[in-house]
């Protein structure tokens, strides 16, 4: 089975060319409990990233659970779950 971890997240957050640039803020570890909006990410940016995640892995993530995620550490979960095979919240 696939691993995706924190850091996995973290690097394509830091990657992504859609984040708000007047957040000024290097995102790590410290924020994976913090909004998305708070470090710079809207639902598009959160999109795209997810979209990479899909093709990568070979998972589906749906609108309603994407926008459930509200926090790093939330869509780590719910990322982990999907390559888990399984769809239960955690």
């Amino acid at each position: 089975m696939a691993t995706f971890e924190l850091e996995n997240l973290l690097a394509l957050l830091r990657n992504s060319e859609e984040r708000d640039e007047s957040v000024a803020v290097e995102v790590n570890a410290s924020h994976a409990d913090q909004d998305f909006a708070e470090i710079g990410f809207d639902s598009l940016a959160l999109f795209n990233i997810v979209a990479e995640v899909e093709r990568e892995y070979s998972i589906q993530v749906g609108y309603d659970d994407l926008m459930s995620a509200r926090t790093p550490n939330q869509l780590l979960s719910l990322i982990q779950r999907r390559l888990a095979g399984t769809t239960q919240a955690g």
